[in-house]
């Protein structure tokens, strides 16, 4: 009779496919390996051979390294019997033992040959061995299922209780191999079926020791568990199998039969005197195990048990209604409430069965319950109600709607004060979440750390999706409060919601409970990707955590982020910020040894001398490397000390040979004075061309906020200041423009301030025409002409401040006085205004004043000039649309230093734009592509002109552009169609314009070897001009 049961077990294939790949991989013997002429004539079957052998003296009993098998294994696996008994007779040691303890008669067993068995054994071969993993020649049989070895090993005597270091007996392996007829030769044979095995259930299946079923079970648990036949189940129980047995997390077969839902077992150990109350080790029940499976029949039958507990609690305190609750069985639900169980009785963490069925989304279930009175505001642990759990698992919406139809509180709150939609957007719930804001949910709610609904959608793992949907749809803001939810995502290193946040109004720079920004998040945790996104949005790059006072650097130098390092120095980051304790950057890194980093932040200007203060194993950088000993470091602080005291010396040859040498020319010592302020302070003019010749940083300043220029302004060395002008304009406008309007940091005075307070009028008309800001005040609020006391400065100054008193009163022309101050001196015409930097020309440009432009051009005004956004007067004509202008711009550079040209089409503002960027008419873009504008260059957040261009026809032509770039690179054949399908000017922009590798579209041809195309091109761009 087949086995009632609910539903078959999962179970059995996962548990005994280890087993069975054991008994399928059992090898035949090393003795293959035939090593001598014996060897060899007995595993081939050569009796005359061997006979001969033998009777020449050849040793029966040699055992042949590496193995240690001797003859008669061969023979043995050579299946010849009458070879076997000839040896035998000739003295062959039949209890042998290879290397792995195999004998004779276990390659005989393995080999499933009963005849050879049998003259084995008739012939004195022990029964009682063990071979390769302790496993009796008994259990090797039942292994590889040889029926009449199993039976004539028992009928010999051999124990059939051996066990493996398992503690497996045979009588296990006969069930996990599901032999029936070996499991009854065991039994008849007196096999003992309660001795407890280790490990034969396999790891990971559904019932393993977590609910009883990993270690120690019974042959009558184990055949159960692998479904069994009836007969043989009810054959262990007669033969004396322990019903009452427990496994080792105290489960006994009767918890298993209800886990298992076999209502013919259920039955059966009931009538044998199983307790039906009886509790594993966590005080789980049988009714416990069939509730939580959803075995009707099991709990049907067990109800009907006299004296059952219908309300019991696990050590957990889980009763079998939260379990059938959760299950989603409302069968169940209905049995157990009416026997009794308590419809809001308290189980596991305070939960009622309503809390349960929430958990799983049991609709059906929480709307019986909730019919039948459950308490729908019943809070469990930390103050949850059912509706907070629904959104917290993957529960239905329609759990949702029956809950607040039923009276459930929408705003309800938690201990830690989260409500329902702080749950559900935590938890990626986006269809609960628009349910609860559908239906009055509060999303202007905080808990009690003050963390809003954002806060809480930045947690989850699909957070950008809820994120989209709250910025986007429910109208909820960001708040700068210390709970960012920039945090939680940078913390999670999410980009994408990163970028999400930051484009809907996130705040870089917001503190973390007052400690730390974003971008020390990221740099400390080495997350390089991150550290690029934030530094998009323009971060405080340089600020102090309230922790231990370390930088964004600092972070980054400690945990030797290389990357990220110098990533924060390209933005400028401060290279001598130190922390609270007074540790600085090159500290750190002197003492990681990381050479790379050191010399990064000496090129920047770091300290070289500075000493750190208040922390053990710190001291003077060069110090630290002695200490460490490592020459690397050694020679390159050396070499920074040498060449400094060169300088100060004014000892020219040694300082060429420091630089020969591989000299970091940028370092400060510890007043922040670099080589380049001593060399000017000296009036070395030789030194001061040497080191700017190599590109020192002519923007450093002291720690009193003193250039280079500060100092030679003061000395009135004209030679110097010209020479300083002159390189500086050549390396770097952006910085350029820094140098010349740079402040000092006690008394916020600019190089023209010193010239104009030491009286040098000719400094101050060079200042000036090199693009000085006239009317920057100082801390005590004065200008230059302010401080000046010289008559002819006053004079000079003062026309400068009448000139753009006439322009800036949003006039729309030149006056007449402020026209005759230009004709009468013209390098004033350079001078910037304190409000952004902007000159003259900047003014007519933008106030479309092309004729006065054009006359400044004339004139010499510089059109290097920027503001101090790093804008030119290029951009600005782009961005106007204004052609006229563009072309004296770029007219007057072509003919002044055609060298420049490319630089200052493609010149980049301080954010990174490009002329192309802001260029306002597709007019002036295809005119800055035919003269070499690069197309696709990125601005500093990583945005190309296409990307940030608002007219359709400027999009258009700049994706036409990059199509037929990657076309060329592809060797597509659709170039030629697409090149003919263009108008004159189109095709002289694509033609003229040039990819971000400086590349254009005929080079790249020819480079890949399209000389037709090339050929095309030419041909035509000849005929354009």
């Amino acid at each position: 009779m087949p086995r009632s049961k609910e539903t078959k077990s999962k179970l059995t294939d996962s548990d005994i496919k280890e087993f069975k790949d054991f008994v399928k991989d059992l090898p035949f013997h090393k003795s293959l390996i035939m090593s001598t002429p014996l060897h060899t004539a007995a595993m081939t079957g050569n009796v005359q051979k061997v006979r001969s052998l033998i009777k020449s003296g050849a040793d029966i009993n040699f055992k042949e390294p590496p193995y240690f098998v001797s003859p008669i294994f061969s023979a043995v696996q050579g299946k010849n019997k009458q070879v076997v008994d000839m040896m035998i007779k000739a003295g062959a040691e039949l209890n042998v033992e290879a290397d792995d303890h195999m004998t004779p008669l276990g390659c005989a067993v393995l080999d499933g040959d009963l005849n050879i068995t049998k003259l084995l054994v008739d012939n004195g071969a022990r029964l009682h061995t063990r071979i390769y993993d302790n496993l009796s020649i008994l259990h090797v049989a039942v292994a590889r299922g040889h029926v009449e070895i199993v039976k004539f090993l028992i009928d010999k005597g051999i124990d059939v209780n051996a066990q493996t270091e398992d503690e497996e007996t045979a009588l296990h392996l006969a069930i996990k191999t599901k032999n029936k007829e070996i499991v009854k030769l065991l039994l008849d044979g007196e096999a003992d079926t309660n001795i407890m095995a280790n490990n034969v259930i396999e790891e990971g299946t559904d019932i393993d020791e977590e609910t009883g079923g990993g270690p120690k079970i019974t042959t009558l648990w184990l055949a159960l568990f692998l479904q069994l036949p009836d007969y043989i189940i009810d054959l262990l129980i007669e033969k004396g199998a322990n019903i009452h047995a427990r496994t080792s997390g105290g489960l006994t077969v009767l918890h298993l039969a209800a886990i298992l839902g076999y209502v013919r077992e259920v039955n059966l150990f009931l009538q044998a005197g199983c307790d039906v109350n009886v509790k594993s080790h966590r005080k789980n029940t049988p009714l416990h195990f069939a509730a939580n499976a959803g075995h009707v029949k099991v709990v049907e039958t067990l109800l009907k048990v006299e004296g059952i507990e219908v309300n019991p609690k696990s050590n957990i305190g889980e009763t079998p209604l939260a379990k059938a609750a959760g299950h989603g069985s409302l069968a169940i639900v209905k049995a157990l409430v009416a026997k009794g169980a308590p419809i809001n009785g308290v189980s596991y963490e305070k939960m009622t069965p309503l809390h349960a069925a929430c958990v799983t989304g049991q609709y059906q279930v929480v709307e019986w319950l909730l019919k039948n009175k459950a308490n729908v505001h019943a809070k469990a642990s930390m103050g949850m109600t059912p509706l907070h759990f629904t959104c917290v698992e993957k529960t239905p919406v329609n759990v949702i709607g029956a809950l607040i139809a039923n009276g459930a509180d929408i705003n309800a709150t938690c201990d830690n004060g989260m409500t329902p939609i702080h749950f559900a957007a935590s938890c990626d719930k986006l269809d609960s979440l628009k349910y609860l804001v559908k239906k009055g949910g509060n999303l202007r709610a905080r808990c009690f750390m003050g963390q809003s609904v954002l806060d809480y959608a930045a947690r989850g793992d699909d957070g950008v999706k809820t994120l989209k949907y709250l910025i986007s749809e429910t109208g909820v803001i960001w708040d700068c409060d210390l709970c960012s939810p920039l945090y939680q995502a940078v913390k999670r290193g999410r980009l994408d919601m990163v970028e999400l946040i930051m484009n809907n109004g996130g705040v870089v720079n917001g503190c973390v409970a007052a400690t730390e920004t974003p971008l020390h998040i990221a740099a400390e945790r080495g997350d390089a990707d991150m550290v690029k996104l934030l530094l998009k949005y323009e971060p405080i790059i340089n600020m102090r955590n309230t922790e231990n006072g370390c930088t964004p650097l600092l972070l980054a130098v400690k945990k030797e982020h290389n990357t990220i390092v110098k990533m924060l120095l390209e933005k400028n980051a401060d290279v001598n910020v130190p922390s609270t304790s007074g540790l600085y950057p090159i500290h750190v890194a002197v003492r990681s040894k990381n050479e790379d980093v050191v010399n990064a932040l000496l090129t920047r200007g770091s300290y070289y001398n500075i000493e750190a203060q208040g922390e053990k194993n710190y001291d003077y950088p060069l110090k630290m490397a002695h200490k460490l000993g490592n020459s690397k470091l050694i020679t390159m602080l050396e070499l920074v000390k040498k060449i400094f005291d060169a300088v100060i010396e004014n000892d020219v040859y040694q300082v060429e040979c420091c630089i020969q040498a591989g000299a970091i020319l940028n370092a400060k010592n510890a007043s922040g004075t670099t080589i380049l302020h001593y060399a000017v302070n000296n009036k070395n003019l030789k030194i001061v061309n040497s080191l700017l010749s190599r590109g020192v940083d002519f923007t450093q300043a002291t720690n009193k906020g003193n250039l280079p220029l500060h100092l030679a302004v003061s000395l009135g060395d004209m030679k110097i200041i010209k020479t300083l002008l002159t390189n500086a304009r050549k390396q770097n406008l952006i910085k350029y423009n820094l140098m010349v309007n740079a402040t000092t940091k006690e008394g916020l005075s600019t190089p023209l301030h010193v010239a104009a307070e030491k009286g040098n009028f000719d400094v101050v008309k060079l200042l000036i025409k090199s693009g000085a800001i006239f009317n920057r005040k100082n801390k005590d609020d004065d200008t230059p002409l302010e401080v000046a006391k010289d008559e002819k400065i006053i004079e000079y100054l003062r026309s400068v401040e009448t000139l753009f008193e006439d322009v800036s009163n949003e006039a729309e022309d030149l006056g007449e006085e402020a026209a005759s101050i230009l004709a009468s001196e013209r390098s004033v015409m350079n001078a910037r205004h304190a409000s952004g930097g902007w000159t003259l020309m900047y003014w007519a440009i933008s106030k479309d004043q092309t004729d006065l432009a054009k006359v400044l051009i004339n004139y010499g005004a510089d059109y290097f000039l920027v503001t101090n956004k790093g804008t030119s007067p290029l951009h600005i004509a782009a961005s106007k649309g204004n052609l006229e202008v563009m072309k004296a711009l770029l007219n007057r550079v072509k003919s002044d230093c055609p060298d420049k040209l490319l630089d200052y089409i493609n010149g980049r503002t301080v954010k990174g734009s490009s002329a192309m960027h802001v260029a306002a008419s597709i007019g002036a873009v295809r005119w800055l592509m035919q003269r070499g504008g690069t197309y696709n260059i990125r601005n500093d957040k990583d945005k190309t002109p296409q990307d940030v261009a608002k007219d359709d026809k400027i999009r258009d032509l700049l994706q036409t552009t990059h199509d037929l770039f990657e076309s060329v690179k592809k060797g597509s054949a659709t170039v030629r169609n697409t090149l003919n399908n263009l108008d004159e000017e189109d095709f002289k922009a694509v033609a003229g314009t040039r990819n971000i590798e400086g590349q254009t579209l005929l080079q790249i041809a020819t480079k890949n070897g399209s000389g037709r195309l090339a050929g095309k091109l030419l041909e035509k761009l000849k005929k354009l001009s």
